[in-house]
């Protein structure tokens, strides 16, 4: 959209000249989106413009960005890529870009309409310079990452008549560790994604001195990404003891890795086998002034089922979660927000949802929207039978 802006930025984080980025979107690029925005606004920063193009968030911001900062913070976010040059000839651009910046051998990639075809010619532009070169199709952000492209600045995209280079991909070698290699995974009951659970934290717009509960934690996914985010009160629940126990295992895991991603204060993360419906205040000692949580979301399904067995399950669910929002009225701030998946149900090419929002909704809860126009926005991967729709409530 246009001229959205997000914020205002602190005179402090005003630069002369506005900036443009590229952010490329993930695999859920609405959900990518309302994640830039949320997490432009809750760091102080402004975006003048973000228009959407092709698989880009194209940024204009007058905001001093520290790229990398905002990258890790970032789950739906595959790369950041800076502007460098405005395009008139496209292979003089590129090469002399990759001619003036980079002393040692040329290594680039190409991400254009055309690409190969530009690519091959601004490789036999630089060897006409006395230049040392090698063309490297563009490929995925794993390719960004083993030709080791962002420290040899050659990873370069041509949109918008605008050059820019990537200056920074997201870290996929450590969602993966945290996803795959942790010790304590429930993959039957389905597992959270570490990224989805960034973008959930992001989303509720709280800050690191904020106290976060995630009061369905599982295994403890919510838990470890706030503790990697730089959260210092956060508390995770479960009525099951050996979700706390594998919560816990996991957090010990994390914390004793020798990777970037080790959680470093374990001792932040308090830890209750509670129901839901009997936390209180003086049980968790506090108030909470987000609730970040993907519920119980009933019994794994095929597909197969018959449909009234889908729809009970359903409105069992709702039941549950109307019982969960009587509790978070109870010890949530005011004001305090609630970033809540509701699932829904493929039977037979049909969704099947869980009606509860009026419920949630008459508990004096307000919905929120996510993106201009949506209060809600859709996690599926294909060929699943449960998609994740994300809500924002506040208090």
């Amino acid at each position: 959209m246009r001229g959205h802006t997000v914020c205002i930025a602190s005179p402090g984080k005003r630069q002369k000249k506005p900036m443009k980025y590229i952010f490329q979107l993930g695999n859920h690029p609405n959900l990518s989106r309302a994640e830039i925005e949320h997490v432009f606004l809750t760091l102080g920063l402004m975006i003048s413009d973000l228009t959407i193009k092709k698989t880009y968030a194209l940024v204009t911001t007058d905001s001093t960005l520290d790229i990398e900062t905002i990258m890790n913070r970032l789950g739906g976010t595959l790369a950041i890529a800076e502007a460098v040059a405005k395009v008139e000839d496209t292979v003089q651009t590129v090469a002399d870009y990759l001619d003036a910046h980079v002393t040692d051998k040329i290594f680039f990639s190409l991400h254009a309409d055309n690409a190969k075809k530009l690519g091959i010619e601004v490789k036999k532009e630089l060897k006409s310079r006395g230049r040392s070169v090698r063309y490297i199709e563009a490929g995925n952000t794993a390719t960004i990452l083993h030709n080791n492209l962002i420290k040899r600045k050659g990873d370069l995209i041509l949109i918008d008549g605008t050059l820019f280079v990537t200056r920074a991909i997201q870290p996929i070698e450590a969602f993966g560790e945290r996803d795959f290699g942790r010790p304590s995974r429930d993959s039957k009951s389905g597992m959270l994604p570490p990224k989805l659970a960034q973008i959930m934290i992001n989303l509720s717009g709280a800050g690191d001195n904020d106290v976060l509960l995630d009061p369905f934690c599982g295994s403890g996914t919510i838990l470890m990404e706030a503790s990697l985010m730089g959260f210092k009160h956060i508390i995770g629940a479960d009525l099951s003891e050996q979700a706390i126990s594998d919560t816990r295992k996991n957090i010990d895991w994390l914390a004793n890795t020798n990777t970037q991603s080790a959680i470093r204060n374990p001792g932040n993360i308090a830890l209750h086998t509670k129901d839901v419906r009997h936390l209180t205040e003086k049980s968790i000692k506090t108030k909470v002034n987000a609730i970040v949580t993907e519920p119980f979301m009933g019994k794994p399904i095929k597909g197969t089922e018959p449909r009234h067995e889908i729809e009970m399950q359903a409105r069992d669910l709702a039941s549950l979660y109307t019982a969960s929002f009587e509790t978070f009225k109870k010890i949530i701030v005011p004001g305090g927000s609630i970033v809540f998946i509701i699932p829904q149900f493929m039977i037979k090419d049909e969704w099947i949802t869980v009606n509860c929002l009026n419920s949630i909704t008459n508990l004096g809860f307000t919905q929120t929207e996510l993106l201009p126009g949506k209060k809600s926005l859709l996690y599926h991967r294909k060929n699943q039978h449960v998609g994740r729709m994300i809500y924002r409530f506040e208090a």
